[in-house]
């Protein structure tokens, strides 16, 4: 084990005052910035050849679904009028501020209604999800898109993931993204659920994926046996 000396825990800090008053002595603050910027897994996605479109709101309308079923249920079609739903808080707070606490299983679901301005026509559009706890699946327009992929392991709160929607979007009318964010545990000190982190749709160059993995929801035959994949 290293142990820092108590003196060089307060020159750590003189240290990166100077390199930004470098970058302002030289004229460079506005490039130490984007440095500073790109090399956060938002930033990524929102400088150099990207831009931010619209940041997902931190209230949204949202629909419980201990059973993990809510595609069976359409929750993620665009049809359902979801105008008088229940909007819980994202990144700003957490389940337990919230009263859900006791929501330890199953999953939770964000609908996001938006349009896209006339210029962004037939441009790429992306999904960014800054945190989530512990696997976020996609739709656009009632299409799906992809998971995240499940992670039992604790550390998908820590992750993020992007999503490429471009093939489902509507570049003239409105358009929903649904997210299902599903619960692998239960175990956990902090009382966080659903998306954590801030999230936004971004456009730029087309992701070379749709998602980090394919979403393939099969149904559960009598027998046990996994029968067709669900849309």
């Amino acid at each position: 084990m290293k142990f820092i000396n108590p003196r060089m825990s307060r020159v750590l800090p003189l240290l990166g005052l100077c390199a930004l008053f470098s970058c302002v002595a030289t004229g460079q603050r506005t490039a130490c910035a984007q440095q500073n910027t790109a090399t956060t897994p938002g930033g990524q996605y929102s400088s150099g050849d990207y831009r931010t479109v619209e940041p997902l709101p931190d209230e949204m309308i949202t629909v419980f679904d201990p059973n993990v079923v809510g595609h069976r249920m359409r929750y993620q079609h665009p049809a359902i009028n979801d105008t008088g739903f229940v909007k819980t808080k994202a990144s700003s707070t957490t389940w337990e501020a919230q009263g859900l606490a006791g929501l330890r299983r199953g999953a939770v679901w964000y609908r996001h209604h938006f349009k896209l301005p006339a210029n962004l026509k037939g441009k790429p559009i992306g999904l960014f999800l800054g945190g989530f706890e512990d696997e976020a699946r996609v739709w656009i327009n009632g299409k799906a898109v992809g998971t995240s992929g499940s992670d039992t392991s604790g550390k998908a709160a820590n992750a993020f993931a992007v999503f490429d929607l471009t093939e489902g979007i509507k570049y003239d009318g409105d358009n929903l993204v649904a997210i299902q964010v599903v619960r692998h545990g239960e175990a956990d000190t902090i009382r966080m659920g659903g998306i954590i982190r801030p999230s936004f749709i971004f456009t730029g160059p087309r992701l070379p994926r749709k998602a980090p993995k394919p979403l393939e929801l099969r149904r559960v035959l009598p027998g046990g046996e996994l029968g067709d994949i669900e849309e």
